[in-house]
């Protein structure tokens, strides 16, 4: 969940932050899509989330929405987060994606350093080890498996082992849920 993250970001290209909450969240599926996901075009995102406002019964939004993620996808690259130094619970909520007092009380109870390991362990950046069910599946059913998903993979030194990237919640994979890999 990197809702934090997206809300930070959305408010440097927002007029106003008090936005209908259907709104709110087709501009964090849009972010989401031109920010975190490498695989979909930046166009195709803002469409889809300009598509759902009239698809929700807000046409008088479209132009809205459009509007808000053109200027992310025109100012991405320069948003900057708190400076850690002056900011550091601001900082780190925004970067690991966690309220500021989570990482507060991680960081009182753990130190920093224990504290950031915690936090970038959840982190898509450091993308996730599966490995198959080896009772419902071998390695190359797995393989054939992972290629229909649209994660990136990389079959890694550990047996039966992939790191997969791009996955947001894998709690929420089919696959997953069905029982394929953990």
């Amino acid at each position: 969940d990197q809702r934090i993250y997206l809300d930070f970001v959305l408010s440097q290209v927002m007029a106003r932050e008090d936005t209908d909450i259907k709104l709110r969240n087709i501009l964090r599926l849009g972010a989401c899509q031109i920010l975190l996901l490498e695989r979909i075009p930046e166009s195709a995102a803002t469409n889809l989330s300009v598509e759902l406002c009239a698809e929700l019964d807000m046409p008088g939004l479209k132009g809205v929405c459009n509007g808000i993620l053109r200027s992310l996808i025109r100012e991405k690259d320069r948003f900057a987060l708190p400076d850690p130094q002056t900011h550091p619970a601001a900082s780190a909520s925004i970067r690991y994606s966690v309220p500021a007092w989570i990482w507060q009380k991680l960081r009182t109870d753990y130190g920093e350093e224990t504290t950031d390991r915690i936090l970038s362990f959840r982190n898509p950046d450091e993308g996730w080890t599966l490995r198959p069910n080896l009772t419902r599946m071998d390695d190359d059913a797995f393989a054939q498996m992972l290629n229909k998903k649209v994660w990136q993979k990389q079959r890694m030194d550990i047996p039966h082992a992939w790191k997969i990237h791009g996955a947001m919640d894998i709690a929420q994979d089919a696959d997953y849920r069905a029982g394929n890999f953990s």
